[in-house]
């Protein structure tokens, strides 16, 4: 390996180490929370690298226990124009910002569904779900 080879290796591996640390530090509880919640905000903070925050924070919580990632169920539900108003009109009335209650699924929307997902304790990815409707819907 070349010198810079090196001198790469021990600066990821310094790197590495602060991300663990960080992790760990706002990170007490087992398993570690999701990195859609505000905890992962501070890796921002010290590298704005989002690929790189994301790596290092998921190895860090993978070191301390967390399982994988699921791939998930690859399965997005399809919403018509009036259920995606509903959940829309729902999530106002809880409070959440979605823009305009148009019945389309825009940026300001996902913004509401992640902060929605998030208070009732969801994955946080800003795809809506049934079970997010269904929560809603309930006023749970």
């Amino acid at each position: 390996m070349r010198a810079g080879g090196h001198l790469a290796l021990l600066a990821g591996i310094i790197l590495l180490y602060f991300a663990i640390e960080n992790c760990l530090e706002f990170w007490p509880e087992p398993y570690l929370k999701e990195l859609g919640y505000e905890n992962f905000q501070i890796y921002p903070k010290w590298n704005q690298s989002l690929s790189y925050c994301i790596t290092a924070a998921h190895l860090a919580m993978r070191l301390a226990g967390a399982p994988p990632f699921s791939r998930g169920s690859a399965q997005v539900p399809d919403w018509s124009f009036q259920q995606m108003k509903e959940l829309q009109q729902l999530l106002v009335r809880r409070g959440f910002t979605v823009g305009e209650v148009d019945g389309k699924l825009g940026a300001a929307t996902r913004a509401g569904v992640k902060a929605a997902q998030m208070k009732l304790g969801l994955p946080a990815d800003s795809y809506p779900t049934p079970d997010l409707l269904e929560r809603l819907r309930a006023g749970r």
